[in-house]
């Protein structure tokens, strides 16, 4: 019975691992293989697309029973071809050259031949989506390659986009926040929104200096069952904002630019606190805002429903 490689081997989780388990491994291999703890590491930003893409299918109930279904179907018990042991027979006259027998074994062969034409077939139809969601995931990892080769330093890519980006079609910035409350005059919170996972040493600055648009953010916790916002945060044009007293955790930053409307997310940050001594080792991480995708690995697209 062949064993195929799955998404599963990927995470380094067993096949019947609860979403539970799929989250922490994720986690896991997130917090040791992560582009911003391995900024020129090229192996490392394979494998965090490998494990992004992996993610992506197991943590989507659908996705995960169609990628279930292609594993059964290529693992599945192959036929084995009749065998038929030959029977010397002495000459006769008049004999036949083939025995009922080898048209037995002719026509079994060709039925087994005809059933895994059919199989693959059915197997390629009906994992086109598996099969070009690694494909997709391959070619950005070879246009990632040829960047790097064709750029002095990776850093070098990453720059702000122009302040004159296109608008979003039919967005007008309204005058005050979603909940109905006023925009803050500077960089601050906005009235309203709860304050969540207190009580942590970590901060989180964002860095919005760059741009001539203001923004609107939220800082999101990725360790539920669901994303959930903690700060909601207002950064005027070239400013910038601390958020303060975070506790551990992975969370992730999504903002709207309030001159164009358009919608971007932060790659994920891990917030760790290592006791040492009385005060203890913590985090203080700069998040940059950008006008815009840049196309790469900084900024991330993003639906109004997720924001």
């Amino acid at each position: 019975m062949p064993k195929v490689h799955s998404h599963y081997e990927n995470l380094k989780v067993a096949r019947d691992a609860s979403p539970e388990a799929i989250r922490a491994a994720y986690r896991a291999l997130t917090r040791r293989h992560h582009p911003d703890r391995h900024p020129d590491d090229a192996e490392a930003q394979r494998i965090m697309s490998v494990v992004n893409v992996a993610y992506a299918v197991l943590s989507d109930p659908t996705k995960r029973r169609e990628h279930d279904r292609w594993i059964r179907q290529a693992e599945g018990p192959v036929a084995q071809p009749l065998r038929h042991k030959h029977t010397l027979h002495a000459p006769t006259a008049g004999r036949p050259r083939f025995s009922a027998a080898d048209a037995t074994v002719r026509r079994a062969r060709q039925a087994l031949l005809i059933e895994r034409a059919a199989r693959f077939k059915a197997h390629v139809l009906g994992h086109r989506a598996a099969y070009a969601l690694t494909a997709l995931a391959a070619f950005g990892l070879l246009i990632g390659s040829v960047r790097m080769l064709l750029e002095p330093r990776l850093g070098a890519q990453i720059t702000a986009p122009a302040a004159g980006t296109a608008k979003r079609a039919g967005y007008v910035r309204a005058p005050s926040a979603p909940n109905g409350h006023a925009w803050p005059a500077r960089s601050g919170y906005v009235d309203g929104y709860p304050q969540l996972n207190n009580g942590g040493l970590s901060d989180v600055v964002i860095d919005n200096s760059r741009n001539d648009a203001d923004m609107f953010a939220k800082l999101v916790s990725l360790d539920g069952p669901t994303a959930l916002p903690v700060r909601t945060v207002f950064v005027p044009a070239h400013g910038r904002f601390k958020i303060a007293g975070l506790s551990i955790g992975t969370y992730d930053l999504r903002y709207r630019n309030l001159a164009t409307g358009g919608l971007l997310r932060a790659p994920a940050l891990i917030l760790e606190e290592v006791p040492t001594g009385a005060a203890g080792q913590h985090n203080a991480t700069t998040v940059p805002l950008y006008a815009a995708g840049t196309g790469n690995m900084q900024t991330y697209e993003l639906g109004e429903l997720e924001f």
